[in-house]
């Protein structure tokens, strides 16, 4: 008689990993005259964004040999077909309904500024702050992204500058081109039913069978 022990190996639970794409909205200048992303430039001003978000921080450089001024009361913010008012850094959150005064930018000069959205300024008991609207998204694949970004709104800062020969309406478009970033996601998987705990499946690893060959 012989005997023989035979280790049964289960099936077992197997870690596997899936790439994830992680989309964060980050926006660009579609509409530049410059060899310098998210900058524009033309006669009387040369200037440079940095959308954060939907704050845009500026630099504005008045070109000219006369001052001008940006006038904050026809200067808007458009999401989608939705344009609303907008801020400067000088203006306390608490006087965001408040009119403005223009912003002098003399000859030659840089202002350095933020468009605010005035619907992303929140105020509560607690305070006045800030709120912008941030959205992320995942995805498994590249062409998914690219669906996901074609879908998003474009955003538009319609700049009114009082000019010594009138006023200029400057209409600058961002789309929104996704900053992308991946992570590996780990996941478990197994053949057996559904019914079966984990603790079964260990003690089925470790069994031993004795067989009796004869």
């Amino acid at each position: 008689m012989k005997q023989l022990y035979l280790l049964l190996l289960f099936p077992f639970f197997i870690s596997c990993s899936t790439t994830v794409l992680l989309v964060k909205p980050h926006y660009q200048l579609i509409n530049d005259s410059s060899s310098q992303v998210n900058a524009y430039e033309d006669s009387l001003i040369t200037i440079l964004f940095s959308p954060a978000a939907e704050v845009y921080d500026f630099t504005l450089l008045n070109r000219t040999d006369e001052p001008m001024y940006i006038n904050w009361e026809e200067t808007s913010f458009i999401k989608g077909d939705v344009a609303g008012p907008v801020i400067s850094k000088e203006v306390d959150y608490y006087d965001k309904l408040l009119p403005m005064k223009p912003t002098l930018i003399p000859p030659k000069m840089k202002r350095v500024d933020k468009i605010i959205p005035i619907d992303n300024i929140v105020i509560n008991d607690f305070g006045a702050r800030l709120e912008v609207p941030l959205s992320k998204a995942s995805f498994k694949t590249r062409e998914q992204v690219d669906s996901y970004l074609k879908s998003t709104e474009n955003h538009i800062v319609y700049l009114t500058l009082e000019t010594s020969t009138g006023p200029v309406a400057y209409q600058f478009t961002f789309d929104n081109v996704g900053e992308i970033t991946s992570y590996e996601e780990s996941t478990l998987n197994s053949d057996f039913g559904t019914g079966l705990s984990m603790m079964a499946v260990i003690v089925a690893v470790f069994a031993t069978l004795r067989v009796t060959i004869w």
